[in-house]
């Protein structure tokens, strides 16, 4: 029972698999979902690996001597140091876990849903989502505005919440964006094809090529709190988009979330009334927060233990 009096219903792993056999409901995902597919090893970084970025992102403005004379470029500067660390990380992660067995989300699972959202920056669900073609991202190779972008998606969509690796934004006055994709001819995956890109605009910020700089400009929520986040997502024609459609579901499964610093997108998913919401939590911990922090609301909401639920969507 919660603070305000919502009893949450429970609902057994056998049921929750079979009401979403059909095409009806929707998939919201966080790192649960990685973690599902690359196993324990898979990490999120620690306190350490920010305190680490942060000296070494200070020490290389001092050693280039930059001239960096505006908050906006430093912001931008912060960014694209902070994108290509953070993915470095992710990257060596994967290259280890993938070294002997190359890892995708199986399509039976992808093709249970009929949206996808996600809060992951890894690029897991972008490679397993080019390989299956299950969702349609709306992106393209080439830049395009969040009204074309929106125009491209079909039934089944792939929304990235709060941005991801792959994806662009171009600082125009139009906000337009764009995606990096893997180079088949050449033998280039996806996730070297990030590394270039980020490595190219860091050079772009030693030589001071502003306006290179702004062409590729990672689309990515970097804010720790959570309503820092909901301003980036507000302030952005793309994530604003994303949310708006997240608000609008009426059936979603949520999987792999936590919702530590993320009340934002709790309060998406409990906006509106008669939805069915279906909370998948990994232990005690998280089903306590999710009471404590569902308020009043008109829609059916129940939780279900997480343990088995993968496996079970990826075969039947």
């Amino acid at each position: 029972m919660c603070d305000d009096g919502i009893e949450l219903g429970e609902i057994s792993v056998d049921e929750l698999v079979e009401k979403i056999k059909s095409d009806e409901y929707s998939l919201l995902c966080g790192n649960g979902l990685t973690k599902c597919v690359y196993g324990e090893c898979w990490k999120n970084p620690d306190e350490e690996f920010y305190k680490i970025f942060l000296r070494d992102t200070l020490r290389l403005i001092t050693e280039k001597e930059l001239h960096i004379e505006c908050s906006e470029k430093f912001f931008n500067f912060i960014r694209i140091e902070y994108g290509l660390k953070i993915f470095q990380y992710y990257q060596k992660l994967q290259k280890q876990i993938e070294s002997t067995n190359y890892k995708y989300i199986p399509e039976n699972f992808l093709k249970k849903f009929k949206n996808i959202y996600t809060l992951n920056y890894d690029v897991l669900i972008p490679r397993s989502n080019a390989k299956y073609k299950t969702h349609k991202d709306g992106f393209s190779k080439e830049a395009i505005s969040a009204c074309e972008i929106q125009e491209r998606y079909g039934d089944n969509g792939l929304y990235y919440l709060h941005g991801a690796f792959h994806l662009l934004h171009i600082s125009e006055e139009n906000q337009q964006y764009k995606k990096i994709t893997s180079d088949n001819d050449n033998g280039i995956d996806l996730l070297t094809a990030i590394q270039n890109v980020y490595q190219e605009v860091q050079q772009a910020f030693i030589d001071e090529k502003w306006e290179e700089i702004s062409k590729n400009d990672p689309l990515l929520v970097y804010a720790s709190r959570s309503k820092y986040k909901l301003w980036a997502i507000l302030t952005d024609d793309y994530l604003k988009h994303c949310y708006k459609k997240l608000e609008a579901e009426e059936k979603i499964v949520v999987f792999g979330c936590s919702f530590q610093n993320d009340e934002h997108i709790l309060e998406a998913l409990m906006s509106g009334k008669d939805k069915e919401i279906y909370i998948c939590y990994f232990d005690k911990n998280d089903l306590a927060r999710f009471q404590k922090k569902i308020k009043n609301t008109k829609n059916k909401i129940a939780v279900c233990e997480s343990k088995g639920i993968y496996p079970k969507l990826c075969r039947s």
